[in-house]
C-alpha cells in the first residue's frame, strides 16, 4: 500500500475536547460578578449547565470563559467541576490564589494549614490547629471547609483544644508594629467565641486601619471543630474576611487546592473580583433533555 506523500503538508485543527460527566446536576449553577476591576464584567453572569465535567476561568485563551487583559489572573484562575451531580471549585492560581469571603450566613472551618486573610491587609497561617476529638459536621450551604477530604485532625484529649496563627503578609499601608506576631486561642470551657478586630474591647485585637473594630470570630465547638464567621453582628466588616482555598503547604508546592464544595450564596474571590454564587433548579423539561 502506497505511502502517503511527505511533502504533502497536514492539515492541523485545534479541536476542543468535551469531558461530559457521569450525572448531570439538577441545578443551574451561576456566577456572578459582584465586585469587578473592569465595568464591562459588572453584573455579568457565568452560567453552567452541568453538561461539562470540567469549566475553566482565567486570563488565558484557552480557557472556556476567558477574563481579559488582567495579568494578575494566572492563566487559568480556578475550575469547576460537575461531579455526582454536584458542582465543586479548585483553585489553580499560583500568584494571586482564590479565597472564599465569609457573609453574614457562613461560617468555615480552620483546618491546620489554612490562611485567613483579614481585611486585605494581613494575611494569618493558623500553623496549629488541635481537637478533643475529629469533627463530624459536613459541609453545608452555612458551613464551609476547604478541605473536605482531609480527615487528619490532632486530636489530644489532654489538654484543651489550641489553635494558633502567625502574620505571614502585612500590607505596606499599614504599621506591622500594630500586629500580634502570634494569636492563640485556647477552648477551656470559659468563652465559647473569641472576637477579633481592632477595638480595644476584642478578645483578640488587630490594631490596623483596614481591619474593623469588630470584624469577625472564631470559636470552637467538638462538632464542627475551629471555625471563622462573621455571623451574629449588625453589619460585616468594611473589608472583609476572607479564607484562601489552598493550604499553606499546597501554596508552597504549588499545586491546586482541593475540590471544595459549591453552595448557594457562596462569594468566590480573587485578585479584584468577587462571584456570587447561585444554584437554581432546572424545569421538568430541562431535566429531562439532559
Amino acid at each position: 500500500m502506497a505511502g502517503k506523500d511527505i511533502n504533502t503538508p497536514s492539515i492541523l485543527q485545534k479541536r476542543e475536547m468535551i469531558l461530559k460527566p457521569q450525572m448531570i446536576p439538577d441545578k443551574k449553577l451561576m456566577l456572578k460578578f459582584e465586585s469587578v476591576d473592569t465595568e464591562e464584567l459588572k453584573n455579568v453572569e457565568i452560567v453552567f449547565e452541568g453538561d461539562r465535567a470540567i469549566f475553566k476561568i482565567g486570563e488565558g485563551e484557552a480557557n472556556h470563559y476567558q477574563i481579559p487583559n488582567d495579568k494578575k489572573l494566572w492563566e487559568t484562575q480556578f475550575m469547576i467541576i460537575s461531579l455526582g451531580g454536584q458542582y465543586y471549585i479548585r483553585d489553580l492560581g499560583f500568584v494571586h490564589t482564590s479565597r472564599i469571603k465569609l457573609d453574614k450566613r457562613s461560617e468555615v472551618q480552620i483546618q491546620k494549614g489554612s490562611i485567613v486573610d483579614l481585611g486585605k491587609v494581613v494575611h494569618y497561617h493558623f500553623d496549629k490547629a488541635t481537637h478533643h476529638a475529629v469533627p463530624t459536621t459536613e459541609p453545608s450551604e452555612n458551613f464551609y471547609t476547604m478541605r473536605p477530604e482531609d480527615k487528619q485532625f490532632v486530636v489530644d484529649t489532654d489538654d484543651f483544644p489550641h489553635l494558633r496563627a502567625r502574620p505571614t503578609w502585612v500590607s505596606a499601608d499599614e504599621n506591622v508594629d500594630n500586629i500580634q506576631n502570634e494569636i492563640n486561642v485556647y477552648a477551656d470551657g470559659t468563652k465559647l467565641i473569641n472576637s477579633v478586630g481592632r477595638s480595644m474591647k476584642r478578645d483578640i485585637q488587630i490594631k490596623l486601619k483596614a481591619v474593623s473594630a469588630d470584624h469577625c470570630s472564631i470559636a470552637y465547638t467538638q462538632e464542627k471543630g475551629w471555625t471563622i464567621t462573621e455571623r451574629g453582628k449588625d453589619r460585616l466588616s468594611s473589608n472583609g474576611t476572607f479564607i484562601f482555598m489552598k493550604s499553606m503547604q499546597q501554596m508552597n508546592d504549588h499545586i491546586p487546592s482541593d475540590m471544595i464544595p459549591l453552595h448557594d450564596d457562596m462569594i468566590i474571590s480573587f485578585v479584584n473580583y468577587e462571584l456570587r454564587v447561585r444554584l437554581h433548579q432546572k424545569t421538568k423539561d430541562e431535566i429531562e433533555e439532559q
